[in-house]
């Protein structure tokens, strides 16, 4: 554990500030993990707005950490509307300071169904490395004759690229004169 966990399991004991805490964390979550949902899809406000029959305000509201009325049937369409699940658990409080530690834009980041690695048959893992695109930057990712080229990988120091087209992944090391490609039926 980090000095924040560390101190922050100290301050979890006292039920006032344990409770206030936990509801902060859990809006500034919520809030924090539809943004980056919204921005890893490519939409802007209005454009997942649309696709849950709201205003872009009402996005913008729910995208604020200090907003906390949001009602499960709103979450519910807005994982809708992002291709994800909505999970509701009850935590102990003893688990929040790992979380806050982790907290970040990656640990945010899923997969919509439609390339969601647990999923898509099309999806494989190599070299030991996490599933391909379930953590690649998708805003990386650019269009490139027919494919989607993305130019990072979850590993820093892979230097690998990526090319998806159909059913068809290939991965391209800088050293490498050739591509090495895998078809799927």
């Amino acid at each position: 554990m980090g000095v924040i966990a560390d101190q922050l399991k100290s301050e979890l004991t006292d039920p006032d500030f344990s409770e206030g805490y936990a509801e902060s964390f859990l809006n500034a979550y919520i809030a924090s993990q539809i943004k980056v949902l919204r921005r890893q899809r490519g939409y802007n406000q209005a454009e997942l707005a649309q696709r849950i029959g709201t205003t872009q305000t009402a996005i913008s509201r729910i995208e604020n950490v200090n907003y906390s009325k949001w009602s499960i049937g709103t979450l519910r369409k807005v994982a809708r509307a992002l291709e994800v699940r909505l999970k509701v658990t009850f935590e102990e409080f003893g688990t929040l300071p790992n979380e806050v530690e982790a907290f970040s834009t990656v640990s945010l980041e899923r997969m919509p169904r439609s390339t969601d690695p647990g999923l898509n048959q099309n999806l494989f893992e190599v070299s030991n490395h996490k599933t391909i695109l379930g953590n690649m930057d998708r805003q990386s990712c650019q269009y490139q004759q027919g494919g989607v080229e993305c130019a990072q990988h979850d590993s820093p120091n892979s230097g690998q690229a990526w090319l998806q087209k159909g059913a068809m992944l290939a991965a391209i090391t800088p050293r490498q004169q050739s591509v090495n490609t895998h078809a799927f039926n």
